[in-house]
C-alpha cells in the first residue's frame, strides 16, 4: 500500500514504525530531469517495454532464495546497526535489500548494490530517529524535562523545613553506584497532559502510561522488590514512587536521550 500526504504520521508510533517513509521535497527540476521524466512517461505509454517480463523470468529463483537471503540480511544488519535500532525498521531494510541482492546479477540495474544499500540504510536511520522522538515515552520525558525547566515540577528537598514531600514531583536519589530518578507519576501526569495539549501531541491515559513506564522491557525502569508494592517503591523520605536509571555525564542527566535540567 502506498500512502501520500503532506504530514508525517507521527500521532501513533505503531503506525509510523510499519511504514517506510520517502520524502519528496524538491519542486524544481533541471532540463535533464524534465527530459528524463518525459521519456519515462513515453515508456509508460508503451508499457515499459519488456521490463516486467524480464523480472518475471526469475520468479522461481526469487521464491526459492528469498527467505534465506532475507535472513542473511537480518544477521548482517544486527551485527552492524546500533543496539537501539528499531527491530521493525531493520526488517524493512532487509526486506528492501533482498530483491536487489537476489537480482543484481540477473538484471541490469542503474545503480550498484552498495549505492542502494547506503540509500536505504540512511533513510531508515532518519526514520528510526524520528521514531525515537515521537515515541510515547520520549514525549513523556520531554514533557517532564519541560516541566522542570519551567519550574512547574518541584524537586523533593529533604532538608527544607518540614520538607516538601506532599508538593514535590520528583527526587534525585544518590546511591553508591549511581543517581536514581524517583517520580510520583500521579503528581507529574497533569503536567504531561498540559504539555501534550499545548504542543499538539497525543497523550496516553495514566494507566497506559504507567504500563509502558513499568514494563519489563523498558530498561531505565527499576523494579521494586518490596512485597505488596507492585511496581512502585516506597522511599523512606520521598514516599511511594517509581524509580528509573538515568545516565550521568559531567553533571548532565539524561533518560531516553532526553536531557533533564535538574
Amino acid at each position: 500500500m502506498i500512502l501520500d500526504g503532506n504530514e508525517l504520521p507521527t500521532q501513533k508510533t505503531a503506525v509510523l514504525s510499519r511504514m517506510v517513509l520517502l520524502n519528496f521535497d524538491s519542486n524544481k527540476f533541471c532540463d535533464k530531469q524534465q527530459k528524463a521524466f518525459k521519456k519515462l512517461n513515453d515508456e509508460q505509454d508503451n508499457g515499459f517495454g519488456l521490463v516486467l517480463t524480464d523480472i518475471l523470468k526469475h520468479r522461481n529463483y526469487f521464491k526459492e532464495n528469498f527467505k534465506i537471503t532475507f535472513s542473511e540480511n537480518m544477521k548482517e544488519l544486527r551485527e552492524v546497526m546500533p543496539k537501539d535500532f528499531a527491530e521493525r525498521t531493520m526488517k524493512h531494510i532487509a526486506l528492501l535489500l533482498t530483491p536487489a541482492k537476489l537480482l543484481i546479477n540477473k538484471l541490469q540495474f542503474p545503480f550498484a548494490f552498495y549505492e542502494i544499500t547506503r540509500a536505504i540504510v540512511s533513510n531508515a536511520e532518519n526514520q528510526n530517529q524520528l521514531l525515537k522522538q515521537t515515541d510515547e515515552l520520549s514525549i513523556f520525558w520531554t514533557a517532564f524535562a519541560n516541566g522542570i525547566k519551567n519550574n512547574n515540577l518541584i524537586a523533593f528537598n529533604r532538608d527544607q523545613f518540614g520538607n516538601n514531600k506532599k508538593s514535590s514531583h520528583y527526587n534525585l536519589k544518590s546511591t553508591d553506584n549511581e543517581t536514581i530518578l524517583q517520580i510520583k507519576l500521579s503528581h507529574v501526569f497533569p503536567e504531561y497532559v498540559k504539555y501534550c495539549k499545548n504542543n499538539g501531541q497525543r497523550f496516553l491515559d495514566q494507566n497506559s502510561l504507567k504500563m509502558l513506564l513499568t514494563s519489563n522491557s523498558y530498561e531505565p525502569f527499576i523494579q521494586s522488590h518490596q512485597k505488596k508494592r507492585g511496581d512502585s517503591y516506597t522511599d523512606k523520605y520521598f514516599g511511594s514512587c517509581y524509580q528509573f536509571h538515568i545516565e550521568t555525564t559531567e553533571n548532565v542527566y539524561t533518560i531516553n536521550d532526553i536531557e533533564l535540567n535538574v
